[in-house]
């Protein structure tokens, strides 16, 4: 044992050393939230340890306002257990750790044959009756220590939960239900929003029916594939970044935006060749894509004539290809660019001839692009079952899911909404019959998953036995006999970190079966990895590993006689105690450290980096922070929780090493929320049920053990004492459960009364606003999108801003060498970039669609300036807060050439009628730029509690009374707070 602590105690100190290193290093990497513009954290001192203290005391309510309620519930988690088992590891170390070393063991007479352990792991000798009491004692403190610490926290959290939820009243998810069973009647957002009006519970703001889309989400990702290939193809062309120096990506797509006679744009001049020379020499090889040429001279009639024809051809390039050949007298002697990259026009690129590349998928992402754009514009897509009914009013949201709607079964059922962006809006309206199967399948996948783990899991389990090593591997333990610290590791410390790796693959594997089992949210995906992991942890490494040894004599055993549990239990358990001691160590040493290192992030990012990343989307998106799946971080600290229930009384120094870990965890994951990972969309803490579900069953499992260890050492009245324990965690948990099971769900009606006010079922026609002197006949007849369109700049009047955005956090990067972050990634659906998505409005309508990304301009180095970006390459600029798009950054691909005919006129534009698609609508927390003479946008005031009532138009979504959201949008903006 010592030589485990030893080995992972270093290691696990090389690894906190070299965080505290590169933390301030690599702030991209281990504290990007700090470049968040509204929920940014303080800033840690620089010093090599300086950031531990001020990480310590930073108080959970500020955890709570920059990051949320989920974070706040996982160190409150955290917090306890070290709590919990620093009391308990007390008594542990002072009391049963002599005991049992006096003889005092309470497992001595469960195995005979055992060989003395280590000086950590209480020693077998012939024990003495009278301690049992004292193990007895303990057994009922542990326990109820637990159930005090657990009610606590359960009680806070409740408390907790109603202020969070109270604060957020006002929101669109809290005023929002999520309708199932609506039966086809009922399909259509007027006679929706006119009956859940009828029933008296309160007014109907917006209604939103969820429609069959999958053939448009199919077009998005197809456009979304070919925009990638051509981003490669011109990546490959051009080079990333581009190292000439009049390129400039952000004037090409400006002049594309106005001119569609694209072939007539040059960028290439006289001084930029004998730079092409000096970089080619110097291998750096991207300039070459560059076709040089001359000062352009005055362009003649047949050239004219040339450009006409190009600009009529619809197979003409995306963007300038610069390869016209240019008069041998005009041209300079300059290396010969390299070939255009070709591809395969067969099936995946793989069959078929070979095409040029930049123009093959310039054609499939326009032709992509155009039915994309058709079918969001003029598709006819026929309504689901499941919609979203919006109230004015937070009480009306909290009545509807509480009562039974409809008197038929499985019709019209409402519960509370998730938030727009925790939807999985490829699974929210699956039909239930479909869900039903899928879950069936995935059992399945799971039963064979499960005894599939169990070889492995068995196997590492025999390499803790002596006797199993000298029957199958009798060399191996000829070598370890001549040395009792390698013996020690291949006894102890390797089985333990090989099942720690192994079981780590679990996790991507769950998480994606839980996505393939239809789950509607992606937080009740991730509680479903969450309980699955568990599960798998529970029974494979708990359970499975300490009776594999004997696995199908002990089922068999059980089958005859299910009585036979825990004496099977106290048999198997405590002599796999070492091992599990181990385990808390290398997680707590060695783990956590690697966690805090960000180790795996850290390769992946590397690797793609190096092998697969071409574009600056690519970079982009790989350089991204990283978002948090609480149904990888909740399983494992949960196990541990439960195994040192286990093992509190047969190893007590496990709980030392356990308020080591929990105390550890604690630091770690409070840094990492605070300052690294992201979590897009808030559950308000639901996790925690869930939790202490699992601590129940590690209680009974306890005291289960503890029960067959006092019959196996014959001292069946103290086994018979114990008995009522059992029984009095089931009545705790069911007690808790009454008593706060529907606080974590619902908030009361009486704290909604006195913080909003009674509850509005009538509607109170308000004075209609004064028409606008501006308003004309023509603008009254137009269409939603019109209107739309009209109110928002041209893509040439707004800042082109480079920045990654988390729309909920306005976050913001700077540019980098070979990405300048122009876009959001496209994590939560394909084809659809990460900002907007707050409204209940299926993406595939409203989602805002990638543009053509260009290979960025490679930063010159000039005297003075060597690390400074250059200024055309998007240095790090300040933003207007609460802008949430980049769209209006990047021009229209219709706008192009190939896209068809358009208006060259940038006020003609913007008012066609082009689908809204490539326009950014506006954010529900986000104001349009104000610009000044010059153009530029004027920073204005932010105000720090957004109104999501704000309004917000579009065609995908039908508000019941409109005319009542424009009076409340007045009324606020003449008191200030809009």
């Amino acid at each position: 044992m010592p030589v485990q602590l030893a080995v992972c105690s270093i290691a696990g100190v090389f690894c906190f050393l070299l965080f505290c290193f590169l933390r301030v290093r690599w702030p991209s990497m281990y504290a990007p939230r700090l470049n968040m513009k509204k929920q940014a954290p303080v800033p840690l001192p620089t010093s090599f340890f300086g950031w531990i203290l001020p990480v310590i005391k930073t108080p959970h309510s500020v955890v709570l306002d920059k990051v949320g309620l989920d974070a706040v519930v996982m160190l409150q988690f955290f917090l306890m257990a070290a709590k919990l088992f620093g009391l308990c590891g007390f008594f542990g170390t002072v009391v049963l750790y002599p005991i049992s070393r006096m003889g005092g063991d309470l497992w001595n007479g469960t195995n005979p044959n055992a060989t003395e352990p280590d000086a950590l792991v209480p020693r077998v000798m012939q024990q003495s009756e009278s301690f049992l009491w004292v193990y007895l004692f303990f057994t009922y403190f542990f326990c109820l220590a637990t159930f005090y610490f657990t009610f606590l926290n359960y009680r806070d959290y409740v408390r907790i939960r109603q202020q969070f939820m109270i604060k957020i009243g006002r929101s669109i998810p809290s005023r929002t239900v999520l309708v199932s069973g609506i039966p086809p009647a009922l399909r259509s957002d007027q006679k929706l929003a006119d009956y859940f009006e009828k029933l008296g519970i309160g007014v109907v703001e917006s209604v939103h029916i969820i429609r069959h889309v999958h053939r448009l989400l199919d077009l998005i990702k197809d456009r979304s594939k070919y925009l990638r290939y051509l981003e490669r193809a011109y990546a490959s062309f051009w080079g990333n970044p581009c190292y000439d120096p009049t390129y400039n990506p952000v004037a090409l797509l400006s002049e594309a935006e106005q001119d569609q006679q694209l072939h007539a744009l040059s960028w290439s001049t006289t001084s930029s060749l004998h730079h092409q020379r000096r970089m080619h020499q110097h291998n750096y090889g991207a300039i070459a894509n560059v076709q040089a040429s001359s000062t352009p001279s005055s362009p003649t009639l047949s050239e004219n004539e040339d450009e006409d024809a190009t600009t009529n051809d619809p197979r003409a390039p995306l963007l300038p290809v610069h390869n016209k050949t240019k008069p041998a007298s005009t041209a300079p002697s300059v290396p010969s660019p390299p070939p255009r990259p070709m591809a395969k026009d067969g099936f995946l690129g793989v069959v078929g001839k070979h095409v040029d590349a930049i123009q093959h998928f310039t054609d499939k992402f326009n032709e992509a692009d155009t039915m994309v754009l058709k079918a969001r514009k003029y598709g006819k897509f026929l309504p689901t079952s499941v919609g979203f009914v919006t109230f004015e009013e937070p009480m009306s949201a909290s009545i509807a899911s509480q009562v039974l709607i409809d008197s038929t079964p499985f019709r019209l059922n409402a519960q509370l909404a998730p938030e727009p962006r925790d939807v999985l809006w490829e699974n929210i309206a699956m039909h239930g019959r479909e869900r039903y199967i899928r879950k069936v399948l995935m059992l399945g996948i799971l039963v064979v998953l499960a005894v599939f783990w169990v070889v492995p899991i068995s196997i590492f389990s025999a390499l803790t036995s002596e006797s199993s090593l000298r029957n199958y591997f009798p060399w191996l333990m000829d070598l370890a006999s001549k040395n009792k610290i390698l013996q020690q590791i291949i006894q102890y410390f390797l089985p333990t970190l090989s099942v720690v790796i192994f079981m780590a693959i679990l996790p991507m594997i769950l998480n994606g079966l839980s996505i393939i089992e239809g789950f509607p949210t992606r937080s009740e995906a991730e509680e479903s990895t969450f309980s699955k992991y568990f599960f798998f942890l529970l029974v494979n490494v708990l359970l499975i590993f300490s009776i594999s040894s004997a696995l199908f004599k002990t089922l068999t055993d059980i089958l005859e006689d299910p009585t036979e549990l825990a004496n099977i239990l106290a048999t198997t358990l405590p002599q796999v105690s070492p091992f599990f001691v181990n385990y808390t160590i290398i997680h707590g040493f060695l783990m956590l450290p690697f966690q805090l290192l960000l180790t795996g992030p850290v390769i992946l990012q590397l690797f793609h980096r190096i092998f697969t990343c071409k574009t600056p989307r690519d970079y982009a998106e790989v350089l991204a922070p990283r978002m948090y799946n609480y149904g990888w971080g909740y399983p494992m600290p949960v196990f541990l929780f439960v195994v040192l229930l286990v093992y509190s009384t047969v190893s007590p120094l496990i709980l030392v090493f356990g308020t080591i870990y929990f105390s550890l965890s604690y630091l770690v994951v409070k840094y990492q929320l605070l300052y690294v990972y992201f979590h897009p969309y808030e559950v308000a803490g639901r996790m925690w049920p869930l939790v202490f579900s699992r601590i129940i069953i590690g209680l009974i499992l306890f005291q289960v053990l503890s029960i067959g260890l006092f019959v196996l050492n014959k001292a069946y009245t103290l086994a018979f004492l114990l008995a009522p324990l059992v029984l009095l965690t089931l009545v705790f948990n069911f007690g808790v459960d009454r008593a706060y099971q529907q606080s974590t769900q619902y908030l009361p009606l009486q704290l909604l009364s006195q913080r909003f006010g009674p509850l509005t079922t009538t509607v109170t026609r308000p004075p209609s606003p004064a028409p606008e002197p501006a308003a004309s006949a023509s603008t009254s007849n137009a269409s939603p999108l019109q209107l739309t369109l009209r109110r928002q700049p041209s893509a040439l009047s707004a800042q082109r801003r480079r920045r990654t955005v988390l729309d909920e956090d306005d976050y913001e990067a700077g540019s980098r060498k070979y990405t300048d972050f122009k876009e959001p990634p496209m994590t939560l659906q394909e084809g659809i970039l990460n900002t907007g998505m707050k409204r209940y409005a299926h993406p595939a309508f409203l989602g805002i669609l990638p543009q053509l990304w260009l290979p960025i301009k490679a930063r010159q180095k000039t005297p003075g300036n060597d690390n400074k970006p250059s200024t055309d390459q998007g240095e790090h600029q300040p933003l207007l807060r609460g802008s949430s798009s980049l769209a209006l950054a990047v021009p229209s691909i219709s706008t192009t050439a190939n896209a068809g005919p358009l208006s060259t006129s940038p006020t003609t534009f913007s008012n066609q009628q082009t689908p809204i698609d490539h326009l950014a609508p506006p954010s529900p927390h986000a104001t349009m730029p104000v610009l000044d003479a010059s153009g530029n946008p004027v920073q204005t005031g932010d105000d720090e509690n957004e109104d999501d009532s704000s309004i917000e138009e579009d065609d995908t979504t039908y508000y019941h009374h409109p005319e009542r959201r424009v009076s409340k949008s007045l009324l606020s903006r003449s008191a200030g707070t809009s």
